[in-house]
């Protein structure tokens, strides 16, 4: 039987959507490439979550739980090129403003990352998992629906830069490994960093 994954709120995509559209219409775009864009073309594709993990989650939890940060979704232009990544981010009950838009090296990262979790794993839920305490950006490939934002056993996780001394970026790494590497790194973290991290 195939999992039933969260999908996108209506309300998270138009929140986005409504906004581009403001700022296209005026021009306003802060980043290059929305600047140089066709602003007309530009949609909203591939809606996955986006989540933090805290080192402090990471080193004392067995699963660590990330926390949801909102819906994140690549913009490309009518030639299906990736220029962005916008979040849409929960502010209430089912209420979501635009959050960060960032033209970064995660874009085209994920995008790799995604064509190849679409063919390694399509039952899985794609989600960005972020470790700010160790500058650690993956795809959470994750294959229970029923655990929350824990990350589990059966998870695979893709790293969307390389790492020294860390699995190679889009090999799927089984949880387990991934965060057995991380809770290494962050352990050599100062332990004031933690709570920020």
């Amino acid at each position: 039987m195939a999992q039933e994954y969260p999908q996108v709120p209506p309300a998270a995509q138009r929140a986005v959507q409504q906004e581009f559209d403001r700022l296209a219409a005026a021009g306003a775009f802060s980043t290059p490439n929305l600047r140089r864009a066709d602003r007309a073309t530009l949609t909203l594709v591939d809606p996955h979550r986006s989540t933090d993990l805290t080192l402090t989650a990471l080193l004392t939890q067995a699963h660590p739980t990330a926390h949801l940060r909102g819906w994140r979704f690549l913009v490309e232009d009518g030639r299906r090129e990736p220029l962005a990544a916008a979040e849409g981010v929960a502010i209430g009950c089912n209420e979501y403003r635009l959050g960060l838009v960032n033209e970064g090296r995660f874009v085209p990262t994920t995008v790799e990352a995604l064509r190849r979790a679409r063919s390694i794993a399509p039952e899985a839920e794609p989600l960005l998992l972020v470790i700010p305490g160790l500058l650690v950006a993956a795809l959470w490939l994750k294959r229970d629906a029923g655990e929350g934002l824990a990350i589990g056993d059966m998870d695979e996780i893709l790293l969307l830069a390389p790492l020294p001394g860390g699995p190679d970026p889009f090999v799927p790494i089984p949880a387990p490994k991934f965060l057995d590497f991380m809770r290494e790194l962050a352990r050599k973290v100062p332990r004031d960093d933690l709570k920020g991290g």
